[in-house]
């Protein structure tokens, strides 16, 4: 799937006839493109809670916070940048979202936990510390118990050691025990109140030795009682914590950070019923005996959305793949090899699961499973590929997905440069409202960028019929581009294009409309406005077959075959490009068999632009049995329905507006379809 445009583009709704003009998004809050940083190392710890909302008896409240000590606590360093936490909620009286932060700092927008009434969920998180060695925990709406266990911390770069540089990997799954896997422990499901040891090192890329903790996606899956799981390093006493938590039925995942065992193992404890458990290794912190070259240091950031397919690529397709750039945008590093950031659900039509790979290949296992109509987050250590990217996969069913990046992983020793500003703003004018369709449209841009940045753009459109934005062409030079619209359908287009400080996804979008009009021209004219209708009408010039009708229905008298006067049916004749329109009137309902007995040939049963369509009646259209008749103005690519352009009349005024049908078209009508007359 081609990655559409930028989560911070904010599209206004456009109608049909609607041009915007030129609409200029200001960016709030942008980041440089790339703020050079210190590196810290990460240090694991045994799990130790520090918050439990179920004891104190105090749960969060709508809009409240909590603020949590953690420089000095359980062995974290006095001076520790950032601490990796568990969240687990439970019992929401309402959905809501948590949010960890760095204490003295405002809220974020982004969040860092999404859940349901009701739901009991979990996530890591990755929190910089902030004034008085603290973190700001924060519930928006309604009550939730919450749990916080500290995982960990990233201490400040002393450079004295590699101990804690990170090494990231393409996932590869090291265990799974549902049954036909083939992979290990296939068909030996976690049992009630029993664990799993499972070989980390040497397996999955991990090597044999320096590894000091590694980082794993975990999911559960066929579980029949409501339960909980705990890993930790092999031969060590089992903290009391938990990582995963789920209810009977559930599928759950989760990223988790744990030190191994003596023999290069981690066990996972199950605490009741039966569960599958699937474990893929995505990195692993190393102990600084034999560091790899190249092995990373973490970066924290302001969290920041780099993607929201509700708004820019478009929705994920089953067994699809999104390719996302991450390196060189919103503050990340362009050298930097992986992320960590939350990977977020929303609006699945089926039971699935995402994968993020450096790569697209094959994936079996999730960074976030999916219920239909879930919202489901889920923290992410991400490995790029060489372009500092890396692919969303979708396993069934359609989703949307939200990427909220809160810190990067970039090579030690890696130089470091000067930050690049983002454009601040831009302009997107069009050289028409209205296009006839096939004919080119220029847009010109205008944008304000850092003084002496070399400016880039990237031309967009989005057709009225869709929700994915395609690109119209790549990244150049380029303040002005003619859009080629030799494929485009009738009906409105977005236009979009993204101004750059550098070829990457930063800066800021500017958005336009335009409607393509069609090209086939009617008998007299386009399809006119109420003012045009009533001046053709009226003037005698016109006295023709359909002009002489209108004048019969307007005085009164008979101008249907049945005897009964049709508003609609001379006026959608009149806009019908067909050699017969001036042979055959009458009422809807009796336009069909007049064409066969005409013409000998059958209507057609789907529609073509040009088309008259035809409804029987009665319905909202036609009270009587006259039926209803209107012009095919549009189909969609995908055959799902069609537009059409129809005239009705009420005591005061006619009403000539537009009409989206689907191809059932006696459920928007009312009325039974008889077909569509071609207008040849």
């Amino acid at each position: 799937m081609q990655r559409g445009l930028p989560s911070r583009l904010v599209r206004a709704g456009v109608g049909l006839g609607l041009a915007l003009g030129a609409l200029a998004l200001g960016v709030a809050g942008l980041s440089p493109a790339w703020v050079p940083g210190v590196g810290s190392p990460y240090v694991p710890l045994s799990p130790y809670r520090i918050l439990d909302t179920r004891l104190t008896g105090n749960p969060l409240g709508a809009e409240g916070a909590r603020d949590m000590t953690v420089a000095g606590v359980d062995k974290v360093a006095a001076d520790a940048v950032a601490v990796v936490l568990n969240i687990t909620v439970t019992a929401p009286s309402t959905a809501s979202r948590v949010t960890v932060y760095p204490a003295g700092t405002s809220t974020p927008t982004i969040a860092n936990l999404s859940f349901s009434s009701g739901e009991t969920a979990a996530n890591l998180t990755v929190v910089p510390i902030g004034a008085g060695g603290q973190v700001t925990i924060s519930n928006a709406t309604g009550t939730v118990q919450v749990a916080v266990d500290l995982e960990g911390y990233f201490a400040a770069d002393s450079r004295s050691s590699t101990a804690g540089s990170y090494v990231p990997l393409t996932p590869a799954t090291i265990v799974d025990t549902r049954p036909g896997s083939g992979e290990p422990n296939a068909g030996n499901p976690l049992a009630p109140g029993a664990g799993l040891d499972v070989q980390v090192e040497g397996e999955g890329g991990v090597p044999r030795n320096g590894v000091l903790a590694v980082a794993l996606s975990v999911a559960v899956n066929d579980t029949t009682q409501s339960s909980s799981l705990t890993a930790f390093p092999t031969g060590e006493a089992m903290p009391i914590s938990s990582n995963l938590d789920w209810l009977a039925g559930e599928t759950v995942a989760n990223q988790v950070i744990t030190p191994v065992g003596s023999d290069g193992e981690v066990s996972f404890f199950n605490a009741q019923g039966d569960a599958d458990l699937v474990v893929d290794v995505v990195g692993f912190f190393t102990d600084g005996l034999g560091t790899p070259r190249g092995a990373s240091l973490y970066i924290p950031m302001p969290p920041v959305r780099v993607l929201d397919t509700r708004s820019d690529a478009g929705t994920l397709e089953p067994d699809g793949y999104l390719a996302e750039q991450f390196a060189g945008i919103d503050g990340i590093s362009p050298t930097a090899d992986a992320v960590v950031a939350n990977l977020t659900s929303a609006n699945a039509t089926q039971p699935s699961f995402f994968s993020v790979l450096p790569e697209q290949a094959a994936s079996t296992t999730p960074a976030v499973n999916l219920g239909a109509s879930q919202t489901a987050p889920n923290l992410m250590f991400a490995a790029l590929n060489a372009d500092g990217g890396a692919s969303i996969y979708n396993g069934t069913g359609t989703a949307d997905a939200e990427v909220d990046v809160f810190g990067y992983f970039e090579p030690e020793g890696t130089p470091r440069g000067s930050a690049v500003l983002p454009c601040t703003s831009a302009s997107l004018v069009a050289s028409a409202s209205t296009d006839p369709e096939g004919t080119p449209v220029t847009v010109d841009t205008t944008a304000t960028c850092p003084s002496g940045s070399q400016i880039s753009y990237e031309y967009w459109y989005r057709p009225w019929y869709s929700s994915v934005w395609l690109l119209a062409t790549g990244w150049g030079g380029a303040d002005s581009y003619s859009y080629n619209t030799s494929t485009w359908a009738v009906g409105p287009y977005s236009l979009a294009v993204w101004a750059s400080s550098g070829t990457s996804y930063q800066g800021t979008v500017a958005t336009t409309a335009l409607v393509s009009e069609p090209a086939y021209q009617y008998i007299d004219h386009a399809i006119p406005t109420e003012a045009a209708l009533a001046s053709y009408m009226v003037d005698p010039a016109n006295l023709g077959t359909i002009a002489g009708c209108y004048a019969d229905w307007a005085s009164g008298a008979n101008c249907g075959e049945d005897g009964v006067p049709g508003q609609c049916t001379f006026w959608a004749e009149m806009n019908w490009d067909s050699p017969y329109s001036s042979i055959i009137h009458g009422n809807a309902a009796e336009l069909p068999g007049s064409y066969t007995k005409l013409t000998r040939n059958q209507v057609a049963t789907t529609p073509s632009v040009g088309d008259l369509a035809v409804w029987d009646g009665p319905g909202p259209y036609a009270d009587g049995s006259a039926g209803h008749v209107a012009v095919v103005t549009a189909v969609a690519a995908d055959d799902s329905f069609y537009t059409v352009s129809q005239m009705n009349w009420d005591d005061l005024s006619w009403d000539i507006s537009t009409m989206n049908v689907p191809f059932s078209a006696s459920l928007a009508a009312s009325q039974h379809l008889l077909g569509f007359l071609p207008p040849g």
